[in-house]
């Protein structure tokens, strides 16, 4: 399995893909399009393509934010997604180790974390991740 930026011209498999977390939050593909150009030129964002084989097999988006007590940064998994074809094969667990192994390389994260209420996902990021009491409280604003 190789991982590799994501670019432009992988927007509509990624707006695809995505569809099963988006849910019933009404996105059109023009506008996904317009935001993930945008997003695809942030430097704290990472949009990453898995691939075996030449298929697409999952898609990761990281966040990375400043954590200046530990001079260093938290990159946080945004979104983690297989593709439904490619499920239940172990990529996610795979995909997830090379994840780690990536951010483990640069000297600057501190933390990598992934927020998740799927019962699914848990059990597999608790396989390489350590589960912790943090509390995530949220507010949605500005709802499509």
């Amino acid at each position: 399995m190789n991982c590799r930026k994501a670019t432009v011209n992988d927007s509509e498999w990624v707006y695809e893909v995505l569809s099963d977390l988006r849910g019933h939050v009404p996105v059109s593909y023009p506008d996904f399009k317009t935001y993930f150009e945008e997003i695809l030129d942030n430097e704290s964002v990472n949009c990453l393509i898995f691939e075996m084989a030449g298929d697409k097999i999952g898609y990761v988006t990281l966040n990375s934010t400043a954590m200046p007590r530990y001079i260093g940064k938290c990159v946080e998994i945004e979104e983690f997604v297989v593709h439904p074809l490619q499920r239940r094969r172990g990529f996610g667990l795979k995909m997830l180790e090379l994840i780690i192994s990536d951010q483990g390389r640069d000297k600057r994260v501190r933390k990598l974390i992934v927020k998740s209420n799927g019962q699914d996902s848990i059990a597999l990021y608790e396989k390489l991740m350590n589960k912790t009491d943090l509390v995530t409280l949220q507010l949605y604003l500005n709802k499509l």
